[in-house]
């Protein structure tokens, strides 16, 4: 269709020593200096090494009296509890178990979720997004 590489293309390992970001934060900056050229027009400002961009969502650890509060006035925000997706929905993290040891780098956690009663079904390699 006429397309054309334009960089090579960057592949994120989690097996990699240092995790994905190994292989993708290199291939990163490389990209951004080969479209500064191809785009000139355009201004392209990157954040520092190690700068973290602000987050999306707020997790908040409730005590069973602000648990209980907050799931009061659920019903006054558009179904399903305010979120765009109608098959969104809210549950509560039940355990909370790491699966790798403390020395490991990685933090890899077993989490239980309480779902809804009917009308949820899921299938082996389903995701689910925190």
């Amino acid at each position: 269709m006429g397309a054309k590489l334009f960089h090579k293309v960057g592949l994120g390992d989690y097996q990699h020593d240092f995790g994905y970001e190994g292989e993708f934060d290199p291939w990163q900056a490389m990209m951004w200096e080969t479209l500064k050229p191809l785009l000139p027009d355009k201004q392209m400002t990157l954040s520092s090494d190690g700068e973290l961009l602000p987050p999306i969502y707020k997790v908040e650890v409730l005590s069973s009296e602000e648990t209980k509060s907050r799931e009061e006035t659920l019903h006054l925000l558009p179904p399903p509890h305010g979120a765009i997706n109608p098959s969104v929905f809210l549950s509560k993290i039940v355990k909370n178990e790491r699966l790798t040891s403390l020395t490991h780098f990685q933090d890899t956690r077993h989490l239980t979720l309480t779902m809804p009663a009917e009308g949820f079904d899921y299938e082996p390699g389903d995701v689910l997004m925190l």
